[in-house]
């Protein structure tokens, strides 16, 4: 299930926005992900959600990835990052990303990585660890070590801005 959306994220590389968070694909992410295009709201967890979706009728299974807010900011507990892996049979929520601590836990193909940042600056996006100010989400399609990984991200840009123009690998 997981290599599925990892395929599904990497074929949508190169999608671009027309005007802010908008145009045909954004706005079929948005509305397939249960959320309102005509808002343009920000979209980078609509598009995460839009990929499980699509693997999840790929593949005949049903996902257990909830519907979510134009941003991760409701997956993330206050100051903390996490990855989140959404499986048919559930999902478990991964270790503290802004701390390391990840236990045994090794990024796969599918996962979805949620940052807890403040504000960009300048196009760099940072974790804050005593309050959270915005949340970006991506879809994992590799894992080089560690807490490195490669990963397909919506509504951000080759800077990693959450205020992006398309779809990203990183």
């Amino acid at each position: 299930y997981g290599q599925q959306v990892a395929a599904v994220a990497l074929a949508e590389v190169g999608v671009r926005e027309v005007g802010r968070n908008g145009g045909a694909e954004v706005a079929r992410y948005i509305a397939d992900a249960g959320g309102d295009p005509d808002a343009f709201p920000p979209w980078c967890a609509y598009f995460a959600r839009w990929c499980h979706l699509v693997a999840a009728e790929q593949l005949d299974l049903e996902t257990t990835c909830p519907p979510m807010p134009g941003a991760a900011k409701g997956w993330v507990r206050a100051g903390r990052g996490d990855l989140v892996r959404f499986l048919p049979n559930g999902a478990r929520v991964y270790p503290d990303l802004a701390t390391g601590d990840r236990g045994e836990y090794q990024p796969e193909p599918g996962d979805i990585v949620i940052w807890a940042r403040k504000r960009d600056r300048g196009g760099v996006a940072t974790i804050r660890k005593d309050r959270l100010r915005k949340g970006h989400a991506g879809i994992v399609t590799g894992h080089a070590g560690g807490l490195t990984f490669r990963t397909v991200e919506g509504n951000t840009n080759a800077l990693g801005s959450a205020t992006g123009d398309g779809v990203y690998e990183k």
